[in-house]
């Protein structure tokens, strides 16, 4: 294992990385940044959205890029590549208000006012939007995409989009599920939209998973469509439903979803890359003592998973605000995974380690 320092400001709270082989053979980074405060939330309304690049598979790294800011908090950016050339970035966003009365209808709301943010101590999620670049990354759309699920709220996204043969994409996301107002009704479910026009609009929302039970909520989804055309689809588990990763699958381009079911891969949230011998490497934060960074990985198109060998990333994390890893194959059998991690002063930052599998 090598690790290395992919972006790191003291006075910044960096975190929620996502990393993205492109054609050209460049790495890009994406992650949100916030100002450092004196009390950790993840909830900030001067987060954005931001890059860093790379030209000698993740030697060193250039200036940062801006990909999203506006008035709203940006949360949670992922980024990949479509087979035109184009880049595509999926985040959700919080918006802050003074008094609760200005979110209602937007889902659960949180009182933030402990924290002391001017634009208010009250916020929500106000959903998924998208952003689409022409040169490889430098400038961005200034208006992005959305959408909405009806019957559902709060709709947010942590993993980049798959797109399919013939051009359609997917993307993954999670909800809130309201009857009226900001009334949660039961855990939340993931799905996937569907986009034909390489990202304008975004359409067809097919359900993934959800615990009938109510017990387990089924978040942050990621998915890696595999060279047999089968795609997976990997979940962190909340609300009672503990840190095992829930598992579905899709033989039909992510139309219909067999039942998901319990993996025994303890962890939150994950990532999935398909390496070029085949296998599935699946990486995920560890956050149990000794907190750090894991992966595993299956050489049955994800029936079992090889806990025995399970990956130790690194194990020398002081507490659980770490992870959200994301990995690229930068070359055969070696990968890049990014994450975000914590140094003795308590800085968040985006972490990287080198590994052979």
């Amino acid at each position: 294992m090598e690790h290395t320092t992919i972006y790191k400001d003291e006075n910044l709270y960096c975190a929620f990385p996502d990393i993205a082989k492109l054609e050209s053979g460049e790495l890009l980074v994406a992650f949100r940044e916030a100002p450092r405060r004196k009390t950790i939330s993840h909830h900030d309304p001067q987060s954005r959205a931001v890059l860093v690049r790379s030209k000698d598979s993740g030697r060193t790294w250039g200036e940062k890029t801006a990909i999203y800011a506006d008035e709203d908090g940006v949360q949670d950016p992922s980024i990949m590549q479509l087979k035109d050339g184009a880049l595509l970035s999926n985040f959700f966003k919080w918006r802050f208000r003074k008094n609760r009365e200005d979110l209602e209808g937007s889902g659960q709301v949180y009182d933030v006012s402990s924290l002391g943010f001017p634009e208010g101590g009250w916020t929500a999620d106000i959903g998924t939007f998208v952003v689409r670049s022409e040169d490889s990354g430098r400038t961005w759309d200034k208006i992005p995409s959305h959408f909405e699920i009806a019957g559902h709220k709060a709709i947010s996204t942590s993993s980049p989009a798959l797109e399919l043969t013939g051009g359609t994409i997917l993307l993954p996301v999670y909800s809130q599920p309201v009857t009226s107002g900001s009334e949660m009704t039961r855990p939340s479910p993931s799905f996937v939209m569907r986009s034909r026009d390489k990202g304008k609009t975004w359409a067809e929302p097919a359900l993934i998973a959800e615990d009938q039970e109510g017990k387990a909520a089924l978040e942050e989804p990621a998915l890696v469509r595999l060279k047999s055309g089968k795609i997976i689809c990997m979940m962190r588990a909340d609300s009672g439903g503990g840190d095992l990763l829930r598992q579905a699958e899709s033989s039909d381009n992510g139309k219909t979803w067999a039942k998901f079911w319990e993996t025994p891969i303890m962890g939150h949230p994950p990532h999935l890359l398909q390496l070029t011998d085949g296998r599935i490497l699946c990486t995920y934060g560890y956050r149990h003592k000794p907190f750090g960074i894991r992966a595993s990985l299956s050489s049955d198109e994800g029936r079992t998973w090889d806990l025995k060998n399970e990956i130790i990333i690194r194990d020398d994390g002081m507490h659980t605000d770490l992870g959200y890893p994301s990995s690229a194959e930068i070359g055969p059998g070696r990968v890049l995974t990014a994450y975000y991690f914590h140094d003795e002063k308590g800085t968040r930052f985006i972490a990287g380690t080198f590994f052979k599998i």
